[in-house]
């Protein structure tokens, strides 16, 4: 199937024997809605740059890469370093650098919060207008999409498949695992490290946050195809300590190692037509053990054996010797809220 550009297709099916008159109201609504689509990455780029001014905060890297791989189109410097980056592989690691270099030398000064609000608005309020105009664009299309496969020239996923991705506000990070019964839990740890660094946020860690700490490190925020999901380092640890997928609801000794540790590797995208084999040292800690529950809890050795017995309002002491067993009524259990899971 053949790769083109939309002016490419148009020119086909031109000579096909289509006249402009009858492409234009597909070209002007190509036009509207790649300006929507452009204006919004724009716009997110702006929101996001606050991110790519201080090296201390995660994925710091990943929105210098952002910014670079945005702006070098417009900087011919920049361009041509990409270009250089792409296709000269031995010098991808140096090449990255300087670009990283020109997202905090070129980049916009940080939003005001009002900018950023306004931003945020902004983008928000776009995304049913850019939905509705792909839509439009996808119904319009059906002809050119049939001209270019009668042709010889089908486009993968249609003409509507070459406008640019509508970026999103929303993160990848942190998500639970989509779908799925209530039974297909996802298994608990103590703690999670990569690379020696513990993952854990308030003291609360999962393979989710794993994997996002995993997906940075393969290069996730420029090349999708490089993330890493939970279930995945999940299935990995289980291989690692011999035990079958999910057979654990938490991981806790003496079922599992105090520390599992284990290599989690992946053939990662590095460049438009190259790919490495990467590896990360990943060392699931268990969880402590949980509070024991109310019936498993030792009888307290504090009890004088002397049941209450209200009388009127007030209450005495009563004798357990002269009290029959089956008459000494059971101390009421005080009601505790059951403490949620700690996922």
């Amino acid at each position: 199937m053949a790769s083109m550009t939309f002016e490419e297709a148009l020119e086909v099916v031109k000579g096909m024997g289509i006249p402009d008159a009858g492409l234009k109201p597909l070209q002007d609504k190509w036009a509207e809605t790649e300006k929507m689509i452009l204006l919004n990455n724009e716009r997110i780029v702006k929101i996001n740059a606050a991110k790519a001014q201080d090296p201390t905060k995660p994925g710091y890297a990943d929105e210098l890469d952002k910014l670079w791989a945005v702006h070098a189109p417009q900087d011919s410097e920049m361009s041509e370093k990409e270009k250089e980056y792409q296709a000269i592989t031995a010098k991808a690691e140096k090449l990255l650098k300087e670009l990283r270099e020109f997202a905090k030398t070129k980049v916009t000064p940080p939003l005001s919060e009002k900018e950023n609000a306004d931003l945020r608005k902004a983008v928000n309020d776009g995304k049913p207008a850019i939905d509705s105009a792909r839509e439009g664009i996808k119904a319009m299309a059906t002809m050119v999409d049939g001209i270019l496969t009668a042709a010889g020239k089908p486009i993968e996923g249609g003409l509507v498949s070459l406008l640019p991705e509508a970026d999103s506000l929303k993160s990848l990070r942190g998500r639970k695992a989509s779908g799925g019964s209530s039974t297909s839990y996802m298994t608990r740890i103590g703690d999670g490290m990569v690379n020696g660094t513990s993952i854990a946020k308030d003291g609360k860690a999962n393979f989710h946050a794993v994997a996002d700490k995993v997906s940075e490190l393969f290069g996730a925020g420029q090349f999708p195809a490089n993330k890493v999901t939970g279930e995945e380092v999940e299935t990995e640890f289980y291989k690692a300590i011999g035990k079958d997928f999910r057979s654990m609801k938490t991981v806790k000794t003496p079922d599992a190692p105090q520390v599992s540790e284990f290599d989690f590797t992946k053939e990662v995208t590095t460049g438009e037509n190259t790919t490495e084999t990467r590896t990360v040292k990943i060392s699931i800690v268990a969880k402590e053990s949980e509070a024991k529950t109310e019936s498993e809890k030792p009888a307290d050795n504090k009890s004088d054996n002397t049941p209450a017995v209200k009388n009127e309002g007030e209450t005495e002491k009563v004798d357990a010797e002269k009290v029959p067993a089956q008459e000494v009524p059971a101390p009421a259990k005080k009601a505790t809220a059951a403490k949620p899971a700690n996922k």
